[in-house]
C-alpha cells in the first residue's frame, strides 16, 4: 500500500484567469510524494492519478516521519470539480494531509 509522505500545494486561482485575490491565500494540493513503505524510496505522482488510482480500488494512506500519524486517504471531487484528495479518519474527514511536509 502506498503512503504519501509529503505534499505540494499552489494557490488556488477560483476563477482561472491567473490570478488570486488578494488577502489569504487558499492553496490547492497539486502532487503527493509517495512510497511503498513508510521508510522507503518516493515517487512524485500528482493528485489527479492518485485520485484515480483510489477510484480503481487502491488504498493509500498518509504517513508523517514526525509523529507516525497515519490516516486513509479518500478520494474526492471539490465543488468546483476538480478532483482532490482528503484524509479520514474513524469515517471522519481529517486535516491528516494537510499536516505533512511540503516538497
Amino acid at each position: 500500500m502506498p503512503f504519501i509522505r509529503a505534499i505540494r500545494t499552489m494557490p488556488l486561482d477560483p476563477d482561472g484567469d491567473g490570478v488570486c485575490a488578494v488577502g489569504p491565500q487558499v492553496e490547492h494540493l497539486v502532487a503527493v510524494l509517495h512510497s511503498v513503505t513508510t521508510t522507503g524510496p518516493t515517487t512524485a505522482t500528482s493528485v489527479v492519478a492518485v485520485h484515480r488510482r483510489i477510484r480503481s480500488g487502491e488504498r493509500f494512506r498518509t504517513f508523517d516521519e514526525r509523529n507516525h500519524h497515519q490516516a486513509d486517504v479518500v478520494a474526492r471531487t471539490d465543488h468546483h470539480g476538480r478532483r482532490t484528495l482528503s484524509t479520514a479518519v474513524d469515517g471522519r474527514t481529517s486535516d491528516h494531509l494537510w499536516r505533512l511536509p511540503r516538497f
